[in-house]
C-alpha cells in the first residue's frame, strides 16, 4: 500500500536567512513566537532544496490536512511568493493547490482520482510554467500530472525534478524530516508558542508538551524511562538491552472550539523484529503501539465502548488553561499507571515479553527462509514472530484461550449493551483457536526440526539484532 501525507512547497527567491526571517514574521501575525521544543504548541520543519524551494511540514498535517492548504495560501500571500499544498488522499491520487501572491490559484488532481475526468483539473500552463526548473517544460510536468501510477508518490517525485524540488522532500512528512534533522543541515525544525506567557494568576503558561514532560517524566524517569533523542513525546525504557518499552504522547483533534485533545500510546518492541521504527508519530505505529483505550478494552472487554473507553481514546483539554492541561495530563498518567505499567513490570525477559505480545495482539507471524523471513511484506517491520524461535517456545499456543465461563459472561454483557463483539458461539471460538494453534505449532516444528531452517532463522535473528542495535545507538538509547 502507499502512503498518505500532506506537505507544502514554497518558492524561495531570496537567501535562506531571509526566508526564515520572513516565515517567523508570518508566524508573528498568527500571534506565535519561537520557543523551545518543550514549550511548543505548533511545530514546523523547513527543508531547503537546491532548486530554490522550501518544503514545509508540520506535525498537525497528519490529522488536519486543511492546515496544509491554509499554510500554502497564507505563505503565498504574506511572503509574496508561490506555494502549493499537496495532500495524498489515496495511494493513487493527490490534490495539489497552488497559490501565487494573494489572488492567483490553481488546482491539480494528479493520478487516478475518484472524480470524473471533467472534474479532475490537471493545472493551467500559465500558472505553473514560471515555476519550472531551468531547462524543464510545461509539457513534461503536464504529462506527469496525467499519469496513472499505482502509487501517486512515484509521480510526485518525478514532478519534483521538473520543478527543482528535492524529490524525497516532495513525498516526506514531518516525522520523515524530524528523523534526519540532526544530520542534515538543510532541514530546520522550528517551534512556536502563543505569544501569551503570563496568565492572570501570573503563573507561566503550561503547554501540553511541557505537561507531558513534567507529569510523565517525573513519574517514569525514576523507573528507568528516558526521553527519546529528537522527540520529546516519547519516553523509553530498555530492558536487558533487548526489550524496548514505550510511552508516547499523540496530539488529537477536538471539534469543540477552544479545546484540543491528546491520547497516550504504549507498547513493547524487541531488537528481534525486522526494524524498530520509532522516529515517526505514535499513531503511525498503531499496529503495535496501542492507545490506552485499547488496553482498557483488552483488560475489560465487557466495558468496551463505555465512557471511560471513549475518554481514553481522546482526552480533551481547554486551550491556554494551565490547570486543565495539568489535570488531564495527571489523569492520563494515572490511567497509564493503572492499565499499562503493571503489564510492563511483568515483562522482565523475552519469554514474558512474548506472552505480553500474544495477549495484546502483537504481530507474531512465523516465517522461514522460504518466506524471506517476511521481508516481502510491507508491514513486516513490527513482526515479532522470531521470538518463538529465540525463546525456544514449546507450548501448544492455547495458553490464552478464554474459558467457556468467561467468554459467555462477556458475550452476554456486550450483547445487552448492543456491542457487536463476542458474537460467535464458544464452541466455534474454541475450534477456531484450536485450528490456528495447530497450524502455528506445525510451522514452528518445521523450523525446530530442520537444522538448515533453524540455522537460517538464528542467522536472521542475529542480523536483526545488529540492525536494531545500530538504530537504538543512533537514538542514544544504548
Amino acid at each position: 500500500m502507499g502512503r498518505f501525507f500532506s506537505n507544502v512547497q514554497i518558492k524561495n527567491t531570496g537567501s535562506r536567512e531571509q526566508f526564515i526571517s520572513s516565515f517567523c514574521d508570518l508566524m508573528k501575525k498568527r500571534n506565535l513566537v519561537q520557543c523551545t521544543d518543550d514549550e511548543a504548541e505548533v511545530q514546523y520543519i523547513l527543508a531547503f532544496s537546491e532548486g530554490g524551494w522550501v518544503t514545509l511540514a508540520s506535525d498537525v498535517y497528519k490529522s488536519a490536512s486543511k492546515q496544509a492548504h491554509d499554510d500554502a495560501q497564507q505563505t503565498a500571500k504574506e511572503m509574496n511568493t508561490s506555494s502549493f499544498s499537496m495532500e495524498v488522499v489515496d495511494s493513487d491520487w493527490a490534490i495539489i493547490g497552488l497559490h501565487t501572491g494573494a489572488d492567483i490559484h490553481d488546482t491539480v488532481i494528479a493520478g487516478r482520482s475518484v472524480f470524473p475526468e471533467e472534474q479532475s483539473p490537471k493545472g493551467r500552463q500559465e500558472r505553473w510554467e514560471q515555476l519550472l526548473a531551468q531547462g524543464k517544460t510545461w509539457e513534461q510536468l503536464s504529462e506527469i500530472w496525467n499519469k496513472n501510477e499505482v502509487f501517486v508518490e512515484d509521480a510526485m517525485q518525478e514532478a519534483a525534478s521538473v520543478l527543482g524540488i528535492e524529490p524525497k522532500y516532495m513525498i516526506s512528512e514531518y516525522d520523515d524530516f524530524n528523523s534526519e534533522a540532526n544530520t542534515n543541515s538543510d532541514i530546520l525544525p522550528l517551534f512556536y508558542k502563543k505569544n501569551i506567557t503570563v496568565l492572570k494568576n501570573s503563573e507561566k503558561k503550561l503547554t501540553l508538551n511541557a505537561a507531558f514532560k513534567q507529569v510523565f517524566g517525573e513519574a517514569l524517569e525514576p523507573l528507568g524511562f528516558v526521553k527519546m533523542k529528537g522527540n520529546n513525546k516519547y519516553l523509553l525504557r530498555l530492558i536487558n538491552n533487548e526489550i524496548l518499552q514505550i510511552i508516547a504522547l499523540e496530539n488529537e483533534q477536538d471539534d469543540n472550539s477552544g479545546y484540543k485533545a491528546f491520547s497516550i500510546y504504549a507498547g513493547i518492541a524487541t531488537i528481534y523484529r525486522p526494524n524498530i521504527d520509532i522516529k515517526k508519530y505514535a499513531s503511525y505505529n498503531k499496529n503495535w503501539l496501542k492507545n490506552l483505550s485499547s488496553y482498557y478494552s483488552d483488560l475489560f472487554p465487557e466495558k468496551h465502548g463505555d465512557e471511560t473507553f471513549k475518554k481514553l481514546s481522546s482526552i480533551s483539554y481547554e486551550q491556554n488553561n494551565t490547570e486543565d492541561i495539568f489535570k488531564k495530563a495527571t489523569y492520563a498518567l494515572s490511567m497509564t499507571q493503572s492499565l499499562v505499567m503493571p503489564l510492563f513490570e511483568e515483562v522482565t525477559d523475552l519469554k514474558s515479553c512474548l506472552m505480553f505480545l500474544r495477549k495484546f495482539r502483537g504481530w507474531l507471524s512465523i516465517d522461514d527462509e522460504n518466506d524471506i523471513f517476511g521481508r516481502d511484506n510491507f508491514n513486516n517491520h513490527y513482526n515479532e514472530g522470531m521470538l518463538y524461535i529465540k525463546t525456544n517456545y514449546q507450548g501448544d499456543f492455547m495458553e490464552l484461550v478464554e474459558s467457556r465461563t468467561k467468554y459467555e459472561r462477556v458475550a452476554q454483557i456486550l450483547k445487552s449493551r448492543g456491542k457487536n463483539m463476542y458474537t460467535e458461539s464458544y464452541d466455534d471460538y474454541y475450534n477456531r483457536k484450536s485450528k490456528c494453534a495447530l497450524e502455528r505449532k506445525k510451522q514452528l516444528e518445521l523450523i525446530f526440526n530442520n537444522p538448515e531452517k533453524y540455522e537460517a532463522a538464528m542467522a536472521e535473528i542475529e542480523y536483526r539484532k545488529n540492525l536494531n542495535n545500530a538504530i537504538l545507538h543512533d537514538l542514544k538509547i544504548i
